[in-house]
């Protein structure tokens, strides 16, 4: 069936939104259809005259509203998601997009979520031939990517895979988005009112596929010197990245 739209990007208003707004409206990409979501309609209006070089078309969807995010999502090929908390706001778009198979991304560090995400949505997605992809920023990329590209380059030059592998930062600059601090606050919410989400939280293998699910992994809990790297410390997004890199090895052959 014909889309409308290559790609939609929701939650378009908030601040990790426009700034994804504005990378499309300056690289005009001429190839892609793209539009921009969200719940506000003057909001929207008020993204969409910021664009200098492309006018992207407006489509209006409240998170929870079913009817609302099927017309979304039947209308494009990509979600592209930045509405956080994403336990909050993101399930429902999550389910449609492994039912019609739609491909979404999004920048979500909520391992609880990620973890119910992937029991409620893996085989559906499988079927449809949609393609899940959560914690698509700096987190989890350079970790992710990184791992995969180190060990397929120590397997070209020593014929195996490496039993270790060592990812510091040196030196970072920005922020934090008041989504993600959103996103930490609403997981210390829930883990309050349930006590399996912990668990879920300290499993150091708790995003792997159930077939490939290794022993729990030992990790850093402090600060220690490394004799490659010198004295470091736990980076402070190491407790997603660590479980996203295990989750994809788990999916790949011969891991």
């Amino acid at each position: 069936m014909s889309k409308s739209f290559d790609i939609v990007v929701y939650g378009a208003t908030g601040y990790t939104g426009q700034l994804v707004v504005d990378y499309f409206d300056k690289n005009n990409f001429k190839d892609i259809r793209w539009a921009i979501a969200g719940r506000n309609q003057k909001k929207l209006e008020n993204i969409k005259s910021k664009c200098v070089h492309t006018t992207p078309e407006i489509i209006v969807a409240e998170a929870h509203d079913s009817s609302a995010i099927h017309a979304l999502v039947r209308s494009t090929k990509v979600i592209l998601t930045t509405a956080g908390p994403y336990a909050k706001y993101g399930s429902l778009l999550v389910n449609t997009c492994a039912e019609l198979g739609a491909h979404y991304c999004d920048l979500s560090g909520e391992v609880q979520w990620i973890k119910k995400m992937i029991d409620q949505t893996h085989e559906k997605a499988k079927k449809s031939g949609s393609r899940i992809i959560h914690c698509c920023g700096f987190d989890s990329i350079p970790s992710d990517i990184g791992a995969l590209y180190l060990q397929e380059e120590f397997a070209k030059k020593f014929g195996r895979p490496a039993d270790t592998l060592k990812f510091g930062i040196v030196d970072t600059r920005g922020g934090v988005s008041g989504g993600t601090i959103a996103s930490l606050m609403n997981m210390m919410d829930q883990s309050a009112i349930d006590p399996g989400i912990n668990k879920i939280l300290v499993d150091s293998c708790s995003l792997n596929d159930p077939q490939n699910r290794w022993d729990t992994v030992a990790e850093d809990s402090g600060g220690h010197y490394d004799p490659d790297l010198g004295w470091v410390a736990p980076f402070v997004m190491a407790a997603i990245n660590t479980r996203v890199v295990r989750r994809s090895a788990s999916l790949l052959p011969e891991t």
